[in-house]
């Protein structure tokens, strides 16, 4: 669509990449005829490299096998190693004998470009599948909307690029979007690698998602910061996972899996989709495509946090599981944990939202670097860190504030920041001396850093 895919700007540009293979292979394929020929130019060219005629057999055999497992989809990336290595052979060897080796290098690049242009989970997994950066993405950045999609009566896809550049992110991160004074976190709804997209679920009487969707028009440049999240982390490679949202809780979803289809096909992905009505339910359509019937839609006019018993039969059927992430109302995803755990009590449950509460014991004092300035702030007796930086003029980042979403993350120089167990802040987060400013709990002291 833009600078922000990895995926070819153009709809011709997979088929530019099967036309560039297509020569691969046949160049390929014509110079393993010529040797099966024997013809008298192509042993003499072989004696001038200082190889034998027997040789002449294998070396076919050996092209022609690189040629088809370049061919094939599936064996694509390893017949391109393969070739590359047949071609850095004869380099070598046109070398040794003081001749023209042009030809093997440009066949080399033209099947790599070829590749990558018709090979969409190649360009997934070199651009999307390195981790994030350490700390948080807090500089804001203008994003251009390019188109606006209705996706469901009270859902909105909001299409975006980049001018100022790529915009790199993982499966299951959002972006912070700003209206107004007021900021608000949306899932980015599509995999890396095929655009950037928010799904936006109107609010009734919300402050951002109806005057934002309102005042909007393609065009117009969108004031956001992220990525952040750690939502869609983890993922194992092979077994079976559970996905489980409720209403726009399946924003994330729509970029996980088919990530998660591309990098890791052998994953088997079962998926509980809970609306309170089958139009309205968002991006459906997209994993139904992904999914068959391994999507499951449960459609509960009444309530959003049915009872155990009926948690438990909509997983009636579904294989062991390696985990199940959830996103959606906290009572109903309490509701889809228990029903997991009374079936797999072993199976991890990831969780979008964790509720964790812990803020300063008494009136503490620290000190807070931002923006190479230091800021003495005063934390109050039940107050968070978050709140009461805000409170003396430190604009510190956050989405959930409960947790989950690390955005607002901050390094601990000094003392000690107690930060809970959840999703937001990793192992390698603490290691590296991060804590959470809207659950962590400071001691007097403590110098920490805006990340």
């Amino acid at each position: 669509m833009n600078s922000q895919r990895s995926s070819p700007p153009t709809a011709t540009a997979p088929w530019i990449g099967r036309g560039l293979s297509a020569l691969v292979v046949l160049a390929l394929s014509a110079s393993a005829a010529a040797k099966l020929s024997h013809a008298p130019a192509v042993i003499d060219g072989l004696a001038r490299s200082g190889f034998a005629e027997p040789l002449l057999d294998p070396l076919a055999a050996l092209e022609l096998a690189c040629a088809a497992l370049y061919a094939i989809p599936r064996t694509a990336a390893l017949g391109a190693i393969l070739v590359t290595g047949y071609l850095g052979g004869a380099v070598a060897t046109h070398v040794r004998v003081d001749e023209a080796f042009a030809a093997p290098v440009l066949l080399g690049a033209l099947a790599w470009v070829g590749l990558w242009l018709r090979e969409p989970r190649l360009r997934a997994l070199l651009l999307a599948g390195a981790p994030g950066p350490a700390a948080a993405p807090s500089a804001a950045r203008r994003l251009r909307v390019t188109r606006i999609a209705q996706e469901s009566p009270s859902t909105t896809s909001l299409h975006l690029e980049s001018p100022g550049g790529r915009l790199e992110f993982r499966p299951g991160q959002f972006l912070q979007v700003r209206h107004g004074a007021h900021w608000r976190s949306y899932s980015l709804s599509l995999p890396p690698g095929d655009g950037v997209r928010l799904t936006i679920k109107r609010i009734a009487g919300g402050a951002v998602s109806g005057p934002l969707l309102d005042a909007l028009r393609e065009g117009d440049a969108l004031e956001v910061r992220g990525p952040f999240g750690s939502f869609g982390d983890g993922l194992p490679a092979t077994g079976a996972v559970l996905f489980a949202a409720a209403g726009s809780g399946v924003t994330p979803f729509a970029s996980i899996v088919p990530h998660l289809r591309r990098v890791a096909p052998h994953v088997e992905v079962h998926m509980l989709f809970a609306v309170r009505a089958a139009d309205d339910a968002p991006l459906l359509a997209e994993l139904r495509e992904q999914l068959g019937e391994r999507l499951k839609l449960h459609v509960d006019a009444r309530d959003g946090a049915f009872d155990p018993a009926r948690a438990r039969r909509l997983l009636d059927g579904l294989p062991a599981l390696q985990g199940a992430w959830l996103c959606g109302p906290e009572a109903w995803m309490d509701r889809v944990a228990e029903a997991v755990h009374a079936r797999w009590p072993a199976a991890p449950v990831t969780r979008e939202l964790f509720s964790a509460a812990t803020r300063a014991r008494g009136p503490q004092r620290l000190t807070v670097m931002h923006d190479g300035r230091q800021v003495p702030v005063d934390v109050g007796a039940g107050e968070s860190l978050l709140h009461a930086a805000r409170r003396h003029g430190v604009d510190v980042p956050s989405g959930c504030e409960q947790g989950a979403c690390g955005t607002c993350r901050i390094r601990v120089l000094q003392g000690t920041v107690a930060t809970p167990d959840c999703p937001g802040l990793s192992p390698q987060d603490r290691a590296a001396g991060f804590a959470l400013a809207c659950v962590g709990a400071p001691e007097d002291g403590a110098v920490v850093e805006v990340a």
